[in-house]
């Protein structure tokens, strides 16, 4: 039943519930009711219709298996359970053994619920009673008896394309892409004209990272229905990691004149043509992103990164501080305007920002990039005894930071420790500089020698 399929019925019974009169309902009328409001996904009101119902019709069976199906989804698994044992034979007792296998999963009775799905599978009729086990199952997390389930489905009602795609779905959970794959083209084989499964195929060969054959299987079901977005957008994500920046380009711009309302197809394409070095283009559909939804965190870090990207230092402050308002206890936005706020030679601001990521980062390895900017930091201020404790900080956790021993050297140089200075500047000329640019390596050579005029050698 639709929403609005029994307007009337819905009207009369919630005028009873606003009056306070009691009107009689029988109990299909509450049956319908109560499947009125699952529809609308309104917990309270089918907990109302139940009791409702119940007050009316206290013995009626189906209204008692609605109350306990009701208290399983609220984890009331006793009460639940205590209902289901004294129902008494009839025709849902199909259900009702349903019932009790998923309250048993849900309290660590596996072998009693796999009792129970056998019994029911041993008369299965039709592939839908090994579909309701399987869902059983995969609900409580299940996948693994799920899977042997839906395998023993298929040998029984082996033209079943919908056991096919369960036991694909379930195979994509666990993870093993290979056999998901192979399901797929099986179901493809016997049903070549399902756009759904070609999109399914082609996310499972993305996972993989076999983009060539992902996108094939996007085209196969852009043949068929030419305007889906999910196909699109996937399709999109597997030109990106394929190097095919510019046809990436055309199918997100198909997406978006299809979905209007979503930023995150300009936020690809902008990232695109940062990725070319275009950045006024790239800015400019960072301003379309913003122009979708001005609130979007995601648009507004992407107008940030290709204002930096494009070296526009100043501008990006301004975007970085609304990113910040979105969300204040983002610590990687605090450390990236401390950065910008360094580059700007706004030293006494940046190390406010600074203190304020390294109050809130969880991740270990950002409290120690921040730990080691904020050594920087005091050594550009030449606070060098501060500096130096930040240092150390750092040391303690990664002593192979890049340039760190000798960063240390200039701090010990700095504060008159010379003796510590020679010990690190040794270290540093054992450091690796591999992956350090050949400016960064000329001003380390430059650093070097600058300390060895200091220390006399």
């Amino acid at each position: 039943m639709q929403p609005n399929e029994n307007p009337e019925l819905i009207e009369r019974y919630e005028a009873m519930r606003c009056s306070g009169r009691s009107v009689y309902f029988d109990s299909d009328e509450f049956e319908e009711i109560i499947e009125f409001y699952e529809l609308c996904d309104d917990e309270e009101a089918i907990n109302v219709a139940i009791e409702d119902g119940l007050k009316l019709h206290p013995q009626n069976q189906s209204l008692l298996l609605k109350k306990a199906f009701y208290l399983t989804s609220k984890k009331e698994y006793a009460q639940a359970l205590s209902l289901a044992n004294n129902f008494s034979g009839n025709s849902v007792d199909i259900n009702i053994m349903l019932l009790k296998a998923e309250i048993f999963l849900h309290t660590d009775n596996l072998q009693s619920a796999l009792s129970i799905f056998d019994i029911i599978l041993e008369q299965a009729e039709s592939e839908l009673d090994f579909l309701d086990c399987v869902d059983i199952l995969r609900s409580a997390n299940r996948n693994k008896e799920a899977l042997e389930y839906a395998l023993k489905g298929k040998e029984q009602f082996f033209e079943s394309l919908e056991l096919s795609r369960e036991i694909a779905d379930i195979y994509y959970v666990l993870e093993d892409y290979d056999s998901a794959i192979r399901i797929y083209n099986e179901i493809l084989d016997a049903d070549p004209y399902s756009s759904e499964d070609w999109t399914d195929l082609g996310d499972l060969y993305n996972l993989k990272g076999d983009y060539e054959n992902a996108i094939e299987a996007f085209d196969f079901s852009l043949a068929i229905d030419e305007s889906d977005e999910r196909t699109l957008y996937l399709k999109s994500n597997s030109l990106i990691l394929n190097g095919n920046t510019q046809k990436a380009i055309e199918t997100l711009l198909e997406y978006s004149e299809i979905v209007k309302r979503d930023e995150t197809a300009y936020i690809l394409i902008s990232e695109c043509y940062s990725e070319m070095k275009e950045y006024e283009t790239a800015k400019y559909y960072a301003y379309k992103a913003l122009e979708v939804k001005p609130d979007s965190i995601l648009s507004l870090r992407r107008m940030v990164y290709v204002l930096l990207d494009d070296d526009h230092f100043s501008e990006s402050l301004m975007y970085l501080e609304m990113a910040i308002e979105q969300t204040p206890d983002e610590s990687d936005l605090h450390f990236l305007k401390a950065d910008v706020l360094m580059s700007l030679n706004r030293f006494d601001d940046a190390e406010p920002e600074y203190l304020k990521a390294l109050s809130i980062a969880s991740d270990p390895d950002e409290k120690i990039d921040i730990t080691y900017s904020l050594a920087l930091l005091k050594q550009q201020l030449e606070q060098h005894t501060e500096a130096l404790t930040y240092f150390e900080k750092t040391a303690d956790f990664r002593p192979d930071y890049p340039d760190l021993f000798l960063k240390m050297a200039v701090s010990y140089a700095g504060s008159e420790r010379f003796d510590k200075a020679l010990i690190y500047l040794n270290k540093a000329l054992i450091e690796s500089t591999a992956g350090h640019s050949p400016k960064e390596i000329e001003a380390r050579e430059k650093t070097i020698n600058e300390l060895k005029e200091i220390l006399n050698i």
